[in-house]
């Protein structure tokens, strides 16, 4: 049977502590919250589809190590398949160290596995068979970016293809618009966020950097604006969906779960304020919980929301 979604790129845990202040060298605090949770782009994002009753698949590198035995557990759990996920013994799965002082992280990061994730890895005869194709991390992902553009002008060419999905990210080998370019025809849903938008095109206000890449080629951009709530631009369109008020416990994953509402609700046939509503809704309901997973609303809660009567 095919996937509804297969999500590629970085697999990770996140180990999150909650602290009132930063403790000073050569002292010990105790921390106001900590947890161990499933972590990275793709990874979060998986999540966040499976809960939405979507079929979805993981394309990502683990070690064998017990981080890596961890997510492959949360998986199971959540009905993610784990049959395109690499486990290596020769290196270690990634990990993020986030120290969450009211609301401003500090994070130390390593990718780990993830980062030599290769076009080999991807399932390609799955990937046309399925409805979308979900990248997520991709500028952690250094091989795979040096093969995929080919890839993805090639599969785009057929008479079948899934639906393109892509998450800037953060980029920190400071590439941004040169790596993304050459993608941009072949992406039907580009999401991104502020800060990154003024990275990838130098526009210090939101609304003019989603134009400016509107004009460098990209058909749809998904600007997510934090409390503010989000945004969605095309050639001649735009639209503006305020996010429900929530208490924040943890903003890491929002974008994350923004992603999934959003592209639940295309392949649902919501219209487009209802999709930024939906994307608004997982995103916000995940800031409410610690970690990437603990928030997520139910299943039930995601199919009430897409029947909604707007």
């Amino acid at each position: 049977m095919p996937f509804d979604v297969i999500c590629v790129g970085d697999a990770n845990v996140d180990l999150i502590t909650q602290l009132s202040s930063m403790p000073d060298f050569e002292t010990e605090t105790k921390p106001s919250g900590f947890v161990l949770s499933p972590g990275g782009n793709a990874c979060n994002s998986s999540f966040a589809f499976a809960r939405a009753g979507l079929k979805t698949a993981l394309v990502s590198r683990i070690g064998d190590d017990l981080f890596g035995t961890f997510l492959l557990k949360e998986f199971k759990k959540f009905k993610i398949d784990p049959s395109f996920i690499e486990k290596t013994s020769l290196e270690k799965t990634g990990f993020s160290q986030i120290f969450d002082v009211e609301g401003k992280k500090a994070i130390v990061s390593d990718k780990g596995a993830s980062r030599h994730l290769t076009l080999k890895n991807l399932p390609k005869k799955y990937v046309l068979s399925s409805k979308v194709l979900y990248l997520g991390g991709y500028f952690h992902l250094p091989a795979f970016q040096k093969e995929f553009p080919k890839f993805l002008q090639r599969i785009t060419k057929l008479k079948k293809t899934p639906f393109v999905c892509f998450d800037t990210c953060f980029d920190e080998n400071n590439k941004w618009m040169d790596a993304l370019e050459p993608l941009l025809p072949h992406i039907d849903l580009l999401f991104t966020n502020s800060n990154e938008l003024q990275y990838l095109t130098e526009e210090r206000e939101f609304r003019a950097g989603a134009k400016a890449l509107v004009s460098a080629g990209a058909k749809t951009v998904i600007v997510k604006l934090g409390k503010q709530g989000s945004a969605c631009f095309r050639q001649n369109s735009e639209f503006y969906e305020k996010a429900p008020a929530v208490t924040e416990i943890d903003g890491t994953s929002t974008g994350d779960a923004f992603n999934a509402g959003f592209t639940a609700g295309t392949l649902n046939n919501l219209s487009t304020k209802q999709c930024l509503a939906l994307g608004n809704f997982m995103g916000s309901r995940v800031a409410t919980g610690l970690g990437s997973i603990n928030g997520l609303p139910s299943k039930k809660e995601i199919t009430g929301f897409i029947k909604k009567d707007y």
